[in-house]
């Protein structure tokens, strides 16, 4: 059997989807649990994933879902991920880890063109 790829990529497209706090805009992004020393945040490839995120948490149930629809709007939410401490982004949580990238190569990748979708190797 041919090897086809050597690491697993993984295709981003955009439209994102954040959880935010109602009124913190720029400081309430939402964390989840990474390894030690790692500040993980969740990032959704469909407002529906980040709902129903959202909704399965209590303490989340009045925090907004947010769109950044393009590589801009990408690069702003990754810029105040970092000034909030956040080392990495989960893709699409909805297992315990999701698929998780450093934010340096997700910004990487924001900073090329949306389309075709760039790739990520987790």
């Amino acid at each position: 059997m041919n090897q086809v790829v050597e690491t697993p990529q993984f295709a981003l497209q955009l439209p994102l989807w954040v959880i935010m706090h109602p009124t913190k805009r720029k400081q309430g992004y939402i964390s989840m649990a990474g390894l030690p020393g790692q500040s993980v945040m969740p990032l959704f490839t469909e407002e529906q994933l980040a709902e129903r995120y959202r909704d399965g948490a209590p303490q989340l149930r009045s925090f907004l879902v947010g769109r950044a629809g393009d590589a801009s709007e990408i690069t702003k939410v990754i810029d105040a991920m970092a000034s909030q401490g956040f080392t990495h982004a989960a893709i699409d949580p909805t297992t315990k880890r999701g698929i998780r990238f450093a934010l340096d190569e997700l910004r990487g990748v924001a900073s090329q063109s949306a389309d075709p979708p760039a790739a990520l190797t987790p």
